[in-house]
């Protein structure tokens, strides 16, 4: 079998972003320099003959992807969200910081099994996200295929892909409409070939 060429792709900008909100599954729009982002990644992405474009269903994702997809279906599914943060969801960052400092030590320290408050762990993300990723390369061997998703998911999808414990996704860091390429055989080794890519971005920013 084939392996599929999986586009990786972080969605467009929103004020949450900007305002160092905690954003998990708080369902918070693009912005005008998201919308921004998300067309020039469409621009880029053109000519690509993907055959499927999947997305989280966050409008955030989902209108990155529409972007992506120019007329083309979008599947969403919802495998793709990005992390439960529970409580925390829709806080200042540096205001759950200050009230909860063992819990972000903890954090810190290894979030593999910390749990947000009433949300889910990251080695949650990751096992819904690989499994999503294993299925949609065991439907397109040897095609293309665009999938537009969060932070979270991106970061431990690519821990997986790397081998690595997820304790290590601080060493990476993926920029909002960014791209990164992985090759993905269905059962096998997926091979990273690349990594936020934002050279569609440049002078806009």
């Amino acid at each position: 079998m084939q392996a599929t060429r999986l586009y990786l792709i972080r969605h467009g900008t929103t004020a949450a972003n900007q305002a160092g909100v905690f954003l998990g599954r708080t369902d918070a729009p693009l912005n005008d320099v998201g919308l921004q982002e998300a067309d020039r990644l469409g621009s880029r992405l053109r000519e690509v003959p993907f055959e499927r474009i999947v997305s989280s269903d966050l409008s955030r994702a989902r209108v990155t992807a529409e972007h992506v997809a120019a007329g083309r279906a979008v599947r969403l599914d919802p495998r793709l969200r990005e992390m439960d943060l529970g409580d925390f969801d829709g806080l200042v960052a540096s205001d759950v910081h200050a009230a909860n400092p063992e819990l972000i030590a903890a954090w810190r320290s290894d979030p593999t099994d910390v749990r947000m408050p009433n949300g889910e762990t990251l080695s949650e993300v990751q096992r819904r996200a690989v499994h999503a990723l294993e299925q949609l390369a065991a439907e397109h061997p040897g095609g293309s295929v665009a999938v537009v998703t969060h932070t979270f998911v991106l970061l431990s999808v690519i821990a997986h892909v790397l081998g690595v414990p997820l304790a290590s996704f601080r060493r990476l860091f993926v920029d909002r409409a960014s791209l990164s390429l992985v090759d993905w055989k269905a059962g096998g080794t997926p091979v990273l070939r690349g990594f936020n890519d934002v050279s569609h971005l440049e002078g806009s920013r």
